[in-house]
């Protein structure tokens, strides 16, 4: 029987003020958040509580990945976070097996982000 390989279980948190009707969804490189097509990305979820905060169900995430978050509005258009750069999961980050990472806001991209 083959080894599982390496990854972890990941819970993805950002921040973004948003209108009703609006909805946050994460994107990225790797199989399990849709191989960059919005059709296949992971719907974040808030709360009345939470709110602004956004959160992810935990994710299982086997390989170093980009990702970014997108805005679809009400109206159906898609705000893609920013151009440029990607966010990222290092090999490092998925040595453990369990991993939240705190984003901070929607549009900010942070240096450290793993709690």
């Amino acid at each position: 029987m083959a080894d599982k390989p390496a990854g972890s279980s990941v819970t993805f948190n950002v921040r973004a003020e948003t209108s009703f009707g609006d909805r946050l969804l994460l994107v990225g490189s790797d199989d399990a958040l849709g191989r960059w097509n919005l059709d296949e990305s992971v719907e974040l979820t808030t709360t009345e509580k939470d709110y602004p905060l956004w959160m992810s169900k935990s994710i299982e995430v086997l390989e170093p990945t980009e990702y970014k978050y997108v805005r679809m509005r009400g109206d159906g258009e898609a705000v893609w976070e920013f151009d440029g750069g990607n966010r990222c999961i290092s090999p490092a980050d998925l040595s453990t097996a369990s991993v939240v990472v705190d984003d901070g806001f929607f549009g900010e991209l942070i240096g450290e982000h793993f709690s």
